[in-house]
């Protein structure tokens, strides 16, 4: 599934790059058009290309979905730039209380949508299993590289029908709750509509921010990295969704979802 992702990614960025460079090139004068009256022109103001990290956590947890230790690293990443982007060579480093690395994560998918106009957000997550290397874990680093791109191409895809409900299928035995001092996740699932309004099968990104009474950033779920899910929606159709994720928090705990998604026309040939 995750080369399927990287094929659809692929697909999406080559779609947009090239619309880019195609205006580009037809508003590029040639050597021949050049006249001195232009050379005296004002220089062009280098546009910005800015993308930050608004919000960022990391926590240890036992996932109840297999009972073991994890470690999840969840932040939100926002376009403050003036023109669409999108993100790659995404890394998460660890650092522990000496400053030393002890665990690099390399992977563009971390991050949904990792296509960003101006303003949008995404939201990177992901969770590693729990060994001593991280018992002095004190920092997450995420960096990344910003392109531009054309967003001409992009398609709004409506979202509706919102619920959040915890499954209580997931748990840890009482009797095995004694192994662990970290939390113990509550299995949460987030169901939905989406639509395609538009007369064209899309590829789409999903993310999904989840944040507690007071506003505060506590998690997200990434599910262009499961297994088994297609990520592509027929043209004037529309599917009901059910993200499930197991976060280092308590069902009560959250009062809000923010779902990002995006659509682009995808070519199956």
């Amino acid at each position: 599934m995750r080369k399927f992702f990287i094929l659809l990614l692929s697909v999406l960025l080559i779609t947009l790059v090239a619309c880019g460079n195609e205006e580009e090139m037809q508003q590029e004068p040639s050597n021949e058009e050049v006249t001195e009256e232009e050379t005296n022109e004002p220089e062009e103001v280098e546009e910005d290309l800015s993308v930050d990290i608004e919000e960022q956590t990391f926590e240890k947890f036992v996932n109840s979905s297999f009972s073991a230790e994890v470690v999840g690293v969840y932040a939100k990443l926002t376009n403050n730039g003036d023109d669409p982007v999108s993100l790659y060579n995404v890394q998460t480093t660890f650092y522990d209380s000496n400053d030393d690395i002890i665990y690099i994560e390399e992977e563009d998918s971390m991050v949904s949508p990792s296509i960003l106009s101006k303003g949008d957000s995404g939201y990177l997550a992901f969770s590693i299993d729990y060994d001593d290397n991280l018992e002095d874990l004190d920092q997450v680093e995420i960096t990344y590289d910003v392109q531009e791109i054309d967003d001409s191409e992009i398609k709004n895809i409506e979202v509706s029908k919102v619920n959040v409900l915890k499954d209580d299928g997931f748990f840890v035995d009482e009797d095995d709750k004694e192994m662990f001092d970290s939390p113990i996740s509550d299995a949460i699932k987030v169901l939905f509509n989406i639509e395609n309004e538009h007369d064209e099968e899309l590829g789409y990104m999903l993310g999904i921010g989840f944040y507690d009474k007071d506003g505060t950033f506590i998690g997200a779920s990434n599910p262009m990295q499961y297994i088994g899910e297609d990520f592509t929606m027929q043209s004037n159709n529309s599917k009901n969704m059910e993200e499930m994720e197991f976060l280092p928090v308590d069902y009560e705990d959250i009062d809000d979802v923010d779902i990002r998604i995006i659509g682009v026309p995808f070519d199956n040939e």
